[in-house]
């Protein structure tokens, strides 16, 4: 067994140590660490007592390149830990002084090879990088202090994070950290700061407390998130652009009433299949532009409009309700929604104004328009909205043929009956009363049935089309 011996210097003591053994402790005064140690390259483990400066520990990070081990329990650090003072050093393991308040400085532990750190209550702050890309770092404790950003940015092994009464993360304090999974006391945070948990594909659930305010830019662009919601933060006040763009195993995405969103915030997210907003102030340029998956969207109640390529590529949308108070679908808003077979626009007391290509690869004449009763003749007059299947919020369309008064539907029990007088059937679409798609019937003969017992709703819009291109729309209770 190998034995280490320890020796315990005063810095009183004029004498110089002579250092073969590769373990030290030694009690020292302010700028007196470099006249203490003959042979500093040897040392492998260091406890440090009584006092140091700023020029101690530097001495420490630049002349005992072999340190593993760096033990400040028992010594109070006066200028705190200086600027780089340990990058880029073979240091595994470092314990904090457990008394006074004290700094750590701007990347002064980066790229070292700690596994793991423990941030006590006494250090006030950490500056920029304090332990950015330390490759071996896997678990990590911070309580109680400040940051100023990328704190442990780029620590490829980084698993766990645990938060201690933490009310803000940086900018970038967690970006690129390919593995962190878990971080615990996420709920006590009010700000969380651009690029923050950019990149970090294992991170799959985070705890977004009521006392949240804020998300900056990227926050969580490229994350591992599965499902958030913000509607549970009654505070929030903004989300950042991109804030969770490109999370590609993002499903579902809720947000609080008063937050507002930044441009592009779940753009390429390509997983995404429910969208609640609200009363969010607005849906901003590229908010899901890309969201293939989509399957529902509930757009805030409260927006005035759509913005460009906001929903650009949500081919998997059958349904969508326009807000009360929208005036304008701007660019391409609603371009390549190929899936959507109904839009409700029945509250709607302005015909909204369009951009350019908002509807492009759209069937329009496919897709049924749902207006009040007032606002029929308005839209019908409209360009581009004209080219829908509109119908009035209550009662039978005005059929868009002289032939279609002889199609006629009832229902007999849960089962629909449709007919016409000779013309044959060759389509019959079932849609609820708020426009929504429910099935398709494709028929050959004068008569079609819809078995609608798996459907809860007993009020339906069916739109019958004919071999002769006879179009009707009818709205019939069950």
């Amino acid at each position: 067994m190998k034995t280490i011996t320890r020796f315990v210097v005063s810095a009183v003591l004029p004498s110089v140590l002579s250092l073969y053994a590769s373990a030290l402790e030694l009690t020292c005064a302010p700028g007196t660490l470099s006249g203490m140690v003959a042979e500093p390259s040897a040392v492998t483990e260091l406890v440090l007592k009584g006092q140091a400066d700023a020029s101690d520990l530097l001495y420490i990070g630049s002349e005992m390149p072999s340190l593993r081990r760096l033990d400040l329990s028992g010594c109070i650090v006066s200028d705190g830990i200086p600027a780089g003072a340990f990058a880029g050093t073979k240091l595994a393991a470092v314990v904090f002084p457990q008394s006074g308040r004290f700094t750590v400085g701007d990347f002064a532990f980066a790229g070292t090879r700690l596994q793991n750190v423990d941030i006590p209550e006494t250090v006030s702050a950490l500056g920029t990088g304090a332990f950015a890309g330390c490759p071996e770092l896997e678990t990590a404790t911070v309580r109680g202090t400040s940051t100023e950003g990328y704190t442990f940015a780029n620590c490829s092994a980084l698993k766990k994070v645990t938060l201690v009464d933490i009310a803000t993360i940086a900018n970038g304090d967690f970006a690129d950290c390919p593995s962190l999974a878990t971080v615990e006391g996420s709920h006590a945070c009010i700000s969380i700061g651009a690029s923050a948990f950019r990149g970090a594909v294992s991170l799959a659930a985070f705890d977004f407390g009521d006392r949240l305010r804020s998300l900056g830019a990227s926050s969580y662009s490229g994350s591992g998130l599965r499902e958030v919601s913000l509607a549970g933060c009654p505070l929030l006040d903004v989300v950042g652009e991109r804030a969770f763009a490109d999370s590609r195993a993002l499903t579902s995405f809720s947000v609080s009433d008063k937050a507002r969103i930044g441009r592009g915030a779940l753009m390429g997210c390509t997983a995404l299949e429910h969208l609640s907003m609200g009363s969010a102030n607005n849906v901003p340029d590229y908010f899901a532009t890309g969201a293939g998956s989509l399957k529902s969207v509930e757009l805030p109640s409260e927006a005035a409009s759509l913005g460009r390529y906001a929903l650009k590529g949500a081919s998997s949308v059958t349904a969508v309700n326009l807000p009360e108070g929208i005036s304008l679908l701007n660019d391409h808003a609603m371009d390549g929604m190929t899936s959507l077979k109904s839009i409700s626009a029945e509250d709607v007391a302005v015909v909204p104004a369009l951009g350019e290509g908002v509807f492009e690869g759209i069937e329009q004449a496919e897709v049924l328009l749902t207006v009040g009763d007032g606002m029929v003749d308005d839209f019908s007059a409209a360009p581009v909205w004209q080219d829908f299947m509109i119908l009035g919020k209550s009662g039978v369309s005005v059929p868009d043929t002289p032939h279609t008064h002889s199609i006629r539907g009832r229902f007999n029990g849960k089962i629909l009956e449709i007919e016409t007088d000779g013309d044959e059937i060759s389509c019959v679409e079932l849609f609820d009363a708020a426009g929504r798609f429910l099935m398709s019937l494709k028929v050959s003969g004068t008569t079609a049935y819809a078995d609608t017992s798996s459907s809860d709703t007993n009020l339906y819009i069916v739109r019958c089309t004919t071999a002769s291109s006879a179009v009707a729309i009818l709205k019939l209770a069950r």
